[in-house]
């Protein structure tokens, strides 16, 4: 799958604006599993545009302000219908950081824990059981990673 790092608010803008009426897969990565935690990135998959994901400037010196960020995600992300997997835990981290959650269509980890309560839930291990694809992890993606 290609992805983008998108390191310009005006690329940014330029995705939200496509994206339209499709559903919208989005994630959240963080210094930790904390609501709590500082947002370090932002990604966004629709099928139509690919994947994309936003790192902040809280660690990374080529990040965007979450300032922007916010503007551009808060114009345009709330009238996104998104899947999420462990959407709780995204949402928590958009209003710790007064971002705009998208409308919730589905949620990954419930559908798993819907399908087979005892199947382990973590993403990385769900698209490999799923779809026999092992997932880049943060740090392949990112160039950067972290304790």
């Amino acid at each position: 799958m290609e992805y983008k790092i998108i390191r310009d608010i005006q690329d940014y803008e330029n995705y939200l604006k496509q994206v339209g009426n499709n559903l919208v897969c989005f994630d959240t990565e963080t210094t930790g599993l904390a609501y709590k935690e500082d947002l370090l990135c932002i990604s966004y998959y629709t099928p139509h545009l690919g994947a994309i994901a936003i790192p902040t400037d809280t660690y990374f010196d080529d990040g965007l302000p979450l300032s922007e960020i916010r503007k551009v995600t808060n114009k345009y992300v709330g009238a996104f219908k998104a899947i999420a997997h462990n959407g709780k835990f995204d949402f928590c981290v958009f209003e710790q950081n007064e971002l705009t959650c998208p409308q919730l269509e589905d949620d990954t980890i419930l559908m798993c824990h819907l399908e087979d309560p005892d199947s382990e839930k973590n993403l990385e291990a769900r698209v490999k059981a799923d779809f026999g694809i092992s997932k880049k992890s943060y740090g392949e993606i990112i160039g950067k990673s972290w304790d």
